[in-house]
């Protein structure tokens, strides 16, 4: 290993949360605002030139944004999900897009919503974990809509960087009450078309299935998105 120092026109980060290598060799770094630099630039002695965005849509002199977890569509886009403002989307134009999360169907009361983690599937939607249940952004419809106890979750607390997709579509988030792996088939949504169903949690090495190996669905009948 070794360690390599960013030079930046301004103080840089001290404590990175959150790495992203894309497909473009850009190595992304979420802190307490946003590095990024290229794998593919030049190297003079262990130093890369770097660029750093200390706010993200804030003005300067605000407390900066912690960026707890960085993903990528397969279109490219870039993701960031923070500590108070919900998420982020990378625009053409280089800024960034916010996108608050709200977090009234959990709690009598609004509070910002910390992000843990973002999961891009493979159709191309993104998948949001956080302390107050799991998000879902449909990127077609550009609608989010929340899942949490109330729809069967076994826990609404989504630990940071506690998640994945994995290659038959599957998207699972760790819990601070085992694992939910949510069966996410959403290529081939139309209108009224998909479902989101819970398939089994798994708490320590005991792997449960919902209930008795049936399945689950969090909006059963007619209530599909």
């Amino acid at each position: 290993s070794k360690h390599i120092t960013l030079n930046t026109s301004i103080e840089q980060p001290s404590r990175f949360f959150c790495l992203l290598l894309d497909k473009y060799d850009k190595l992304w770094m979420g802190g307490y605002g946003l590095c990024t630099f290229s794998l593919a630039g030049e190297e003079v002695k262990d130093s890369y030139y770097a660029s750093y965005m200390p706010y993200i849509n804030q003005q300067s002199g605000d407390n900066l944004e912690r960026i707890n977890s960085i993903a990528q569509a397969a279109d490219g886009t870039i993701f960031l999900g923070s500590n108070n403002n919900g998420i982020y989307e990378l625009q053409d134009d280089g800024s960034f897009k916010n996108r608050p999360l709200s977090n009234s169907q959990v709690f009598e009361y609004t509070s910002p919503v910390k992000v843990s983690k973002l999961v891009a599937d493979s159709s191309d939607n993104i998948w949001i974990g956080t302390a107050s249940g799991v998000f879902h952004l449909n990127r077609d419809t550009d609608i989010i809509t929340h899942f949490g106890i109330s729809d069967g979750f076994p826990s609404n607390n989504c630990y940071t960087n506690s998640g994945n997709n994995f290659s038959d579509n599957i998207v699972a988030f760790g819990t601070s009450n085992g694992l939910i792996m949510i069966s996410a088939p959403m290529s081939s949504i139309e209108s009224n078309g998909g479902k989101v169903r819970i398939t089994r949690t798994l708490k320590g090495e005991q792997d449960n299935l919902w209930p008795k190996g049936d399945k689950i669905d969090v909006y059963p009948g007619e209530n599909y998105f």
